[in-house]
């Protein structure tokens, strides 16, 4: 027995060390990038994770109970960020898209308009908080915060994609220089002098600092996940990558779950500043040193290495709207949103239903384990059941489950509440990584057809979500209002009203998760398909290449590998070089075959399959 273990401890070493710096053959990363995803994106998360802490929203306890903010002006600030995002997203798009080379005459519009729009900005902060208070106490201060904040980011987004692009690629300059003032500002709020500030002051000067992390928080946290897409050309390998690398990210996240009510304790509990202003900055200072990790993978965009897009709005926003995989991804992704209000009633359980702050940890550790085995199995899952099957199968296990917890919640029982979370939490792992992989596929699709990479104009699909997002984000407010929370938090104390509000969260949660999975039953863009188009894409940026360098390959012995590795299957159909529709790719309507990996890939499978059973 020893002797086989050694053996194989022995096998893997030697694995590893031929394979740390340079990728298994028909692959694209190699263990150290692998590796550096994992830690990277788990300091990336933690960040995050501390973000949704003292999130502007309901269920934070730092923006509600503590600074003590309603309901109804926690919405409306939201909606009214909402709105302004979508004024200044062409922007966003269009830089983004173009890498920050734009026009001198864009340019030059710009800077009028910016000009004017911080000078009209700068005179909101003057105006009274008296006016506009019937719709929100502050409001023009509050639309003068949106505005700098808004400005600022488009002028972040030329320096970064103008600078650091060429260099580093579209989404690690993000997690270069957007890291630290994140970093800064989730500390900076929980310092706030609240206890001696107006209602209106807490309001907009926490409005403020959010609206700033507008400009770094969102395209910091969301680059990570991004770079996991164009890591490899395969999807197969996308998936692995994701759904492994996933356990790690999360780890982070899980610890900081432990350690928050560990904390709480010797800090006057979740409803004491106290806890916030000794756990946060503490966290995001660690969180931060492990995101810069995730700088060593290379981005592997199938595409000339000296391309330098020039796209016009108009020809993105049209690219874009005929990419019917698109609209199936931001329509599901739309309906899931609501999702995440089932994610604070367990705390609220803990705060007040068994009021056991400190017992907290173990139950988030208890249900975080659960995402460990679900993502080992997710490349096993796919296997045999193919992507589609898998994704939709999993989301509709996780509606029931839903189910266990509103028992849980009605019975006021933890135990009942805990399985429920912990089945639940098994079978959304596995959809959200298949989420990811679904969206790096429509993102290579995208340029098959376009012939760019119109990640940035791929957010035209707010305009659409916008109104039905608003919408929806109000069905939560709707229904505590009128059950009786306001700015009263201590109200949850009391369980005739705190099970109400309880069951209204984990039903919006399961009506939004179910809806949410019903798109994807017509996505029927497989692997294999997948497979044909990064040919293709591959054969342009070679042409390209070969017209540019009267006809000399410049391509890197990278690319000319992966080529070579690509071009080595007889079986590969060539694509026509000009953009077609997916009838003409000659793609299979057949999503949920099993798809092809390798006989190495096949032998780790079953061999984890049998360790499950």
């Amino acid at each position: 027995m020893a002797t086989k273990v050694s053996a194989k401890v022995k096998s893997w070493m030697g694995y590893l060390k031929a394979h740390w710096n340079k990728p298994k053959e028909g692959e694209d990363v190699s263990i150290k990038e692998f590796v550096a995803i994992g830690l990277g994106g788990m300091g990336v998360n933690g960040i995050a994770y501390l973000g949704t802490v003292i999130s502007f929203n309901v269920a934070s306890y730092l923006i509600g109970p503590i600074f003590g903010l309603a309901v109804d002006d926690i919405y409306i600030v939201g909606m009214i960020g909402s709105i302004m995002g979508l004024i200044f997203n062409p922007l966003h798009m269009l830089v983004t898209d173009n890498l920050g080379e734009l026009p001198k005459k864009t340019s030059k519009i710009i800077h009028i308009i910016s000009a004017i729009l911080c000078v009209i900005s700068i005179g909101m902060w003057f105006v009274p908080d008296t006016v506009g208070e019937k719709f929100v106490i502050g409001l023009f201060k509050i639309l003068s915060t949106f505005i700098i904040a808004n400005v600022g980011s488009v002028y972040f987004r030329i320096l970064l994609m103008k600078k650091f692009s060429k260099k580093y690629g579209k989404y690690k300059p993000w997690l270069l220089f957007a890291g630290i003032p994140t970093a800064v500002l989730l500390s900076v709020i929980t310092f706030f002098p609240y206890q001696i500030m107006s209602y209106a002051q807490k309001l907009v000067l926490s409005n403020l600092v959010f609206a700033l992390l507008g400009i770094f928080m969102f395209n910091y946290t969301g680059s990570v996940a991004s770079l996991s897409y164009v890591v490899s050309t395969s999807a197969n390998e996308r998936t692995k990558i994701i759904s492994i690398t996933s356990i790690v990210n999360g780890l982070l996240r899980s610890l900081y779950g432990i350690l928050f009510p560990i904390v709480a304790v010797w800090t006057g509990g979740m409803l004491s500043i106290s806890t916030y202003r000794v756990f946060i900055p503490v966290f995001c200072a660690i969180s931060l040193a492990l995101s810069f990790f995730a700088i060593i993978p290379q981005e592997r965009v199938v595409q000339n290495k000296e391309h330098r897009p020039k796209v016009e709005f108009k020809y993105g926003i049209k690219e874009v709207l005929r990419n019917k995989y698109l609209w199936i991804g931001n329509i599901s992704g739309i309906l899931y949103t609501l999702n995440a209000v089932a994610g604070p009633v367990l705390s609220w359980m803990f705060v007040y239903t068994i009021k056991m702050e400190w017992a907290m940890g173990i139950a988030v550790a208890v249900t975080g384990l659960s995402s460990t085995p679900a993502n080992l199995i997710t490349p096993l899952l796919v296997r045999k059941f193919g992507l589609r099957k898998t994704y939709v199968g999993c989301r509709f296990i996780q509606v029931l489950m839903f189910g266990v917890l509103a028992i849980g919640v009605w019975q006021s029982s933890l135990v009942i509440y805990m399985i429920g979370a912990f089945v639940s939490s098994i079978f959304s792992t596995p959809a959200n990584a298949l989420n990811k992989t679904y969206t790096s596929i429509t993102w290579d699709y995208q340029q098959y057809i376009s012939g760019e990479r119109l990640d940035g104009f791929m957010g035209i699909f707010t305009y659409l979500s916008t109104p039905l997002g608003l919408a929806m984000g109000y069905v939560l407010p709707f229904f505590l209002t009128r059950a009786g929370l306001t700015t009263d938090w201590d109200i949850l104390f009391d369980l005739s009203v705190s099970k109400t509000i309880f069951l209204i969260h984990i039903a919006v949660a399961a009506s939004s998760v179910f809806l949410s999975a019903i798109p994807y039953l017509f996505y029927d863009l497989d692997v294999a398909g997948h497979e044909k188009i990064i040919e293709e894409l591959r054969q342009r940026a070679e042409q390209e290449t070969l017209s540019e360098n009267g006809g000399e390959s410049l391509s890197t012995e990278e690319d000319t590998s992966s080529a070579k590795k690509e071009n080595q299957s007889s079986d590969t159909e060539s694509l026509p070089n000009e953009p077609v529709s997916k009838s003409s790719l000659e793609i299979k309507s057949a999503p949920d075959e099993p798809s092809e990996l390798s006989l190495e890939e096949d032998a780790l499978l079953e061999g984890l399959d049998d360790e499950i059973r």
